[in-house]
């Protein structure tokens, strides 16, 4: 059924939409594999030459973990961090435009960490083999869908963040641009233009995800003073 959906939708290539289908299955086969009943069913299943693990060709993601002093302890895949909420870094960039007007992002419906949210900047974590600069520059164009070569990324500093679900140092950054958008639509649901005032009234209804609040406020205090 998602397949058929997404392939009415012409403006998406067939590449695009079988990674969107992949990443879905991945993850529904994954909470299956949590299950005893499944577990029992899984030899049956392989036996009749069904697979019953993702993609085992994919690339393991491995992230930086940190101690509480943000020194690097160990490189683990993604998927233990987030199940034992461990320690790590991750970046959160600030993309706004000449009328300082701030493009906001609603997250996918289908991500694994606060689906469907606001997000009033754009970010990840940082993986094994990136710096933060790196991350910050890539998860804009990715997310987003901007040229980012000629554009310049300010550095805020850091802030700790830490939740039942999330436990990170956060890198803020800043970048000015004026464009049009293209987004990553696997990560990303829509892209909004917010004012600051825009940004406050959600925050206060409690529908922005509560790191990038964090951010901001770093952002505001430490980077520009931005007018409504």
């Amino acid at each position: 059924k998602i397949s058929a959906s997404l392939f009415k939708n012409t403006s998406l290539g067939q590449n695009k939409i079988y990674m969107i289908v992949k990443k879905i299955s991945d993850k529904l086969i994954r909470k299956m594999e949590e299950s005893k009943i499944f577990q029992k069913l899984a030899p049956r299943l392989q036996n009749a030459g069904i697979n019953t693990k993702p993609d085992t060709l994919s690339k393991v993601r491995l992230v930086k973990i940190v101690d509480e002093e943000n020194n690097f302890v160990e490189n683990v895949e993604r998927r233990v961090m987030r199940e034992k909420v461990l320690l790590h870094r991750s970046t959160f960039a600030f993309l706004y435009n000449k009328k300082k007007e701030f493009y906001v992002q609603q997250r996918s419906k289908v991500k694994d960490y606060l689906p469907g949210l606001y997000e009033i900047c754009h970010g990840g974590v940082v993986d094994a083999d990136e710096d933060e600069h790196l991350t910050a520059k890539k998860e804009v164009q990715e997310e987003v869908g901007i040229p980012i070569d000629n554009l310049h990324f300010e550095f805020h500093g850091t802030f700790r963040y830490s939740s039942s679900d999330s436990n990170t140092f956060g890198y803020v950054y800043s970048v000015e641009y004026d464009g049009g958008v293209n987004p990553q639509i696997e990560e990303v649901d829509e892209i909004l233009l917010w004012t600051k005032d825009d940004i406050e009234e959600a925050i206060g209804k409690n529908v922005v995800t509560p790191d990038s609040v964090e951010a901001y406020q770093r952002f505001i205090k430490h980077g520009m003073q931005l007018k409504s």
